[in-house]
């Protein structure tokens, strides 16, 4: 009662001083902290909400107690509204349900509610299949059907099983139809090792979400991780979730990254925010008690990416992405908009949002587009959305955490314009050719289902119709999904595939080049393969990213012509990059060799041309053979008797680099193809070009690093006493750093050494990039200890993470060593250590000291105010989070942490000991995470061991040498970040 009423006295004045004061006397006297708000009905709830568009309206369509604590949503053939209530959220004990929804006298209200299913541990997603649903419900997925028609499941299989049941919010979740016949999920953040029921294979989820065939039992791991939610557009690119970024596009299948053993495979998703895009998030709702370290003033809780597809709303929201923002109880909005081989997604509100609430209660978690073409939304409606995962046990216990939890509602938001029509869809009923019709309707959710229902029932009557709508469709969508049905009720043929080769529409040439890459066998060139060749000049940008990753199936000769001919398109990015290497094969001096001809005349290659030329050349000289190598190095002397270029820079850059990688010896094997007079000009040419571009102020940024590398592989002593030179004053710090990033990435243990002979002449920040260089291998290692016994470099300019990394080696002989220079270990109990650094909370902080503390110890692994790495979780929102609890975060890193951010410890058949973070892994091996080196993939043939530390890759330890007047300015400068105390080159 008291706590209901300080709630009625803080609703009459939220955000005034005696507001303020009751929840201090709130927080202290009641065992619950609480937020200041209190249940409204429905009614109530729909006056506090504002939209950003005054023509649109939202209206209830469901509401407790016809359903409650609503996650996910979807309709069937027949129209029926099935939802996931997640009831037991967070912990339980089991009570989640499927509720199926019927809106029989078309009013728009959902009247009839009857439990499909129940006692369902945590159900987070749901989707309609063969007249049953599809549930995830970790570790299973299920297959539920009424078969006798009272309306509940009386059928309950497992199709798949093994996915991961950690925290209950990062579950497998988000099952979503694909255009290409396959079903898609997100994997959260819980990986798992899942399989069929009746098939014992593993498949390893771990960084990855999944599709899967529900009859034929195939499930497979795919590119990225979304957290809750996936989405799609029309042309079937996949879109994924996080809780702090609002979407990613997978850009490029990770299927076809893996063609290439040389690829790095966590390139496939692609962040879609513009660079100034700072995340900042406009509610109208009172800011929250939160206990998690993301800001409350910028995206924090994400959840239920969604593409609107329908037709309820103006023309102009078709294809716009919503994410809940459910921590800050708001809708936010973003227009995708073509940017080369991908998207930028493009704020609309400025400074406000799609959709506000001032009830705190109001959490959009999911969306859907409906058969009406309205946008739906799934409210969660209860007080707290925190997990009790992410807090720490001394508050686990105030928190009820499913307070409210009998509650939730379903939103509808449509124009004023006129009432959308009646969600009673009866496709389920319909004929094979009123299905083949509904390809062309204007709402997504009439296609999709249409399509699904077309390839469960496998009608073989329904080609002919397809055939025709394939090349007759009026709208491309039309055209695109004839295409895939097609493919998937095996009627497509080659004729089919010609004509959308030809297709006016982008879209629709983009399909056909996918769908002819299976079609493809490396045989004679014929006309599917003419056709497709050909596209390699498309004006599209995603027709010729297409034509790249199919073009792995023509011949060598037409391969090397057609990649070659999207290569050199002023349009080439990255990811179409990506997709040429993907495709180059076994041999890619073929390609390469044809791009450096056909680029022969051009003196200043665009940025993405180089990049591609030195990734290229790095292949080469990885994969072979010596006669390939051999050519590259003809052909770059002979091109450079007529003046050396920064692509002749970048190639032979790539070749050292590749070759190097492959053979240590690699130098011995390139001085024979140096001997000859003229090559020995050429070479010497080339060296002197590489300083001088490197030196020039005016060079950017890619063609500098080029004449870097190329200088640290020339191999003679004069580069490397060049490069050296490079890392020292007066050279401007852009230019120092970057000849130390390339030092480091040579992995050389003579380079390394003379480098730290300049120690005392080299800036922090150059210092910092050896010191992460040295931790890549023994033999680097070894020349960090030799430099720590001598005293050339101090123990005091390792930080933290270093000189745990070091104490992990498992080679005896240099534990030892290390034991002597590093002294004892920090203290196992961490309790004492918080407690014994308890007077830091009194003490008054001072910025400046706290940010050149920060710097030394924290940049190399966390950003803050945009600067630093990515390694760690972004700090800029730690503002509002209490000191005791940063207190703890700091000195205690592994008391709370997500299960992402464990450190994983490799030892390798070699015996080097290396610990960071898993980025990602794929059959091929694992990508290693680690602080100041780039992303490192580490293959499964140089794995002897692989294991979790079940510890945070921030390290115990922090404390050392820091007082608490120390640990109190690096609290003052956490919770009031500002540039000004950065120390300045930070």
């Amino acid at each position: 009662m008291i706590r209901n009423a300080i709630r009625r006295i803080l609703t009459v004045a939220p955000g005034h001083g005696a507001g303020l004061a009751f929840l201090g006397l709130l927080l202290a006297f009641s065992p619950t902290p609480s937020r200041c708000a209190e249940i409204r009905s429905p009614s109530l709830e729909q006056t506090s909400f504002s939209l950003a568009d005054t023509n649109l309206i939202i209206e209830l369509v469901a509401a407790e107690p016809e359903v409650v604590s609503p996650v996910s949503m979807a309709w069937d053939g027949d129209g029926r509204l099935f939802v996931a209530e997640m009831i037991d959220y967070p912990v339980g004990p089991t009570a989640g349900r499927i509720r199926m929804l019927e809106d029989r006298d078309g009013d728009g209200r959902y009247e009839t509610s009857t439990v499909f299913a129940e006692q369902l541990a945590f159900p987070n997603g749901v989707f309609p299949w063969h007249g049953g649903v599809l549930v995830t419900v970790a570790p299973d997925l299920l297959f539920l059907k009424d078969t006798d028609g009272d309306g509940k499941a009386d059928e309950r299989r497992v199709l798949f099983t093994g996915f991961g049941v950690g925290n209950q919010q990062l579950r497998a979740n988000g099952l979503m139809w694909g255009i290409d016949g396959w079903i898609y999920g997100a994997n959260g953040r819980s990986d798992g090792e899942v399989h069929a029921l009746e098939d014992s294979r593993l498949i390893s989820l771990r960084g990855h979400d999944f599709r899967f065939h529900p009859d034929s039992g195939v499930i497979e791991a795919i590119a990225g991780r979304s957290q809750f939610g996936l989405a799609r557009d029309d042309w079937g690119n996949r879109f994924l979730s996080w809780n702090t970024i609002p979407i990613r596009h997978e850009a490029i299948p990770e299927r076809a990254l893996l063609r290439n053993a040389r690829l790095p495979v966590g390139e496939a998703v692609r962040t879609l925010l513009p660079a100034e895009d700072d995340g900042r998030v406009f509610p109208s709702s009172p800011p929250p008690r939160t206990f998690n370290q993301e800001s409350t003033r910028h995206f924090n809780a994400l959840a239920g990416l969604t593409l609107f597809r329908g037709d309820a709303l103006p023309a102009s929201y078709y294809g716009n992405a919503f994410v809940g923002e459910t921590l800050r109880n708001l809708v936010h909005r973003r227009v995708l908009e073509p940017r080369g081989t991908t998207f930028t997604a493009r704020r609309i509100e400025k400074e406000s949002e799609f959709l506000t609430s001032t009830d705190a209660w109001f959490h959009p978690v999911n969306f859907a587009t409906g058969p009406d073409g309205a946008l739906y939304v799934a409210d969660f409606y209860r007080l707290w959305v925190e997990h009790p995962g992410f807090v720490h046990s001394e508050m686990k216990d105030r928190v009820d955490w499913r307070e409210g939890s009998q509650h939730g509602r379903i939103w509808r938001i449509r124009t004023q314009a006129a009432k959308p029509p009646s969600v009673r869809a009866q496709l389920a009923k319909a004929t094979s050719d009123e299905l083949v019709a509904n390809l062309n309707h204007p709402n997504g959710w009439w296609r999709d289902t249409s399509q699904r229902l077309l390839v469960e029932r496998r009608d073989p009557t329904s080609i002919p119709p397809l055939k025709a709508a394939a090349t007759r469709s009026t709208k491309p969508q039309g055209r695109v999904l004839a295409l895939w049905t097609l493919e998937l009720l095996g009627g497509l043929d080659e004729t089919n595939l010609l004509t959308g080769l030809s297709d006016p529409d982008a879209r629709v040439r983009e399909t056909a080049g996918r769908l002819t890459e299976g079609r493809l066998t490396n045989s004679a060139p014929s006309s599917l393969a003419n056709r497709l060749a050909h596209l390699a000049k498309d004006p599209d940008d995603r027709v010729r990213l297409q034509v790249a990753l199919s073009s792995g199936g023509l011949d060598a000769a037409q391969r090397a012509e057609t990649l070659a001919d999207i290569a050199v398109n002023p349009g080439l990015d990255a990811v179409c990059a990506l997709a040429i290497r993907s495709s180059e094969g076994d041999r890619p001096w073929p390609l390469l060799e044809q791009m450096l001809w056909a680029d022969r005349l051009s003196s200043e290659p665009t940025p993405a041309r180089l990049e591609l030329l030195q990734s290229l050349a790095s292949d080469v000289g990885s994969a072979g053979p010596d006669q390939d190598r051999a050519s590259l190095i003809a052909m770059l002397a002979n091109f450079g008797s007529r003046g050396i270029t920064s692509k002749h820079l970048a190639t032979f850059a790539g070749l050292g680099t590749g070759w190097a990688a492959v053979d240590p010896s690699w130098r011995e094997r390139l001085a024979p193809l140096l001997e000859k007079e003229e090559r020995g000009r050429w070479f010497k040419e080339l060296i002197d070009t590489a300083h001088t571009t490197a030196v020039n102020s005016k060079t950017d940024g890619a063609t500098r690093l080029c004449s870097l590398r190329a200088l640290a592989h020339a191999g003679t002593r004069d580069t490397f006493a060049r490069l050296q030179g490079l890392l020292e004053a007066p050279n401007p710090d852009p230019l120092q750093l970057s000849a130390a990033t390339v030092l480091g990435d040579t992995n050389d243990p003579e380079q390394l050494r003379g480098a730290i002979l300049r120690w005392n002449k080299l800036s922090i920040r150059v210092r910092r990039a050896l010191l992460s260089a040295s931790l890549r291998s023994t033999s680097t290692l070894l020349v960090l200890i030799e430099s720590l016994e001598q005293g050339r470099i101090t123990t005091e300019e390792l930080d933290a993470s270093q000189k745990q990394t070091l104490r992990q080696l498992k080679i005896q002989e240099l534990a030892d060593r290390l034991e002597k220079v590093l002294g004892p270990k920090v203290s196992i109990d961490r309790q004492k250590v918080v407690e014994g650094f308890q007077p830091a909370l009194a003490l008054a902080g001072e910025g400046r000291r706290g940010g050149a503390i920060f710097a030394k110890s924290c940049l190399s692994c966390h950003r803050i105010l945009d600067q630093g790495q990515t390694v760690g979780p972004d700090l800029s929102g730690l503002g509002n989070r209490p000191k005791d609890a940063l207190l703890i975060d700091i000195l205690d890193p592994s008391r709370q942490i997500p299960d992402d951010f464990v450190s994983y410890n490799i030892i390798t058949t070699s015996g080097d000991t290396l610990s960071g973070l898993m980025a990602s892994e794929t059959a091929r091996g694992v990508t290693l995470r680690r602080p100041g080196i780039a992303d490192e993939l580490i293959p499964r043939e140089r794995i002897a061991a692989l294991q979790a530390s079940g510890r945070s890759l921030m390290p115990d330890g922090m404390e050392v040498g820091l007082s608490s007047q120390d640990l109190a300015d690096l609290l003052e400068f956490l919770q009031h970040p500002s540039e000004k105390s950065l120390p300045p080159g930070t």
